[in-house]
């Protein structure tokens, strides 16, 4: 119970501080965190992709595995991402994080579930997610101290990927958070969606903040 109540914090707490509140966290003193770069070669989405991950200050010290938050349009909010959770985890209120910020190729045809001639390259987002299931997951999975637990973030058309993944694979993620969601994309898709693929009650308790 106290875990569910730990991880129902972090959500709330990353989703007021990283939209909701419109500030700058400056990095704490004497702070060590890493930063780094890589690439994967993406036979689902046939193209090499680049993300940016942030690393706890005490993750080379340890051998603790931590919670993901992947973010999307990682570029445009990696920077208030890392502070918003350095200054929460530094005053144990929520527990520290792995970050991973998912560069953008195509945000269009990536974060929309179907087709819209409005955006020649949308309906994307079946294979973007699948993407992130089988290989992005994966790969993290491999190569770092993951926790079984993950959020996605996304803002405006990121979340209206983020609201799609929760309506098509719930389980992909535990918590979910839309920030200002595009709902109304072609014709109120995910609205109508939303009535009969948005349930009262799931198997593994998720966390939606919209």
């Amino acid at each position: 119970m106290k875990s569910i109540v730990n991880y129902f914090k972090l959500i709330w707490l990353l989703f007021v501080f990283l939209f909701s509140v419109n500030i700058i966290l400056a990095q704490e003193e004497g702070k060590i965190n890493s930063i780094e770069n890589f690439f994967i070669d993406s036979e689902i989405l046939n193209e090499k992709r680049e993300f940016t991950i942030f690393l706890p200050d005490n993750y080379t010290k340890s051998k603790d595995k931590y919670p993901v938050l992947f973010l999307l349009d990682g570029k445009t909010h990696f920077q208030h991402a890392i502070s918003a959770v350095n200054f929460l985890s530094t005053r144990s209120i929520i527990p520290k994080l792995i970050i991973v910020s998912i560069h953008n190729i195509d945000r269009n045809r990536d974060f929309s579930p179907v087709y819209n001639e409005r955006f020649p390259t949308s309906g994307g987002a079946e294979k973007f997610r699948n993407f992130i299931e089988k290989e992005l997951k994966t790969y993290l999975d491999k190569h770092y101290r993951t926790s079984k637990f993950s959020v996605l973030m996304g803002h405006s058309f990121g979340g209206t990927f983020a609201s799609y993944s929760l309506l098509t694979q719930p389980d992909l993620f535990d918590g979910y958070i839309a920030v200002s969601p595009y709902l109304q994309y072609s014709n109120n898709h995910l609205v109508n969606l939303a009535e009969t693929e948005l349930h009262k009650k799931y198997k593994n308790e998720k966390f939606f903040y919209m």
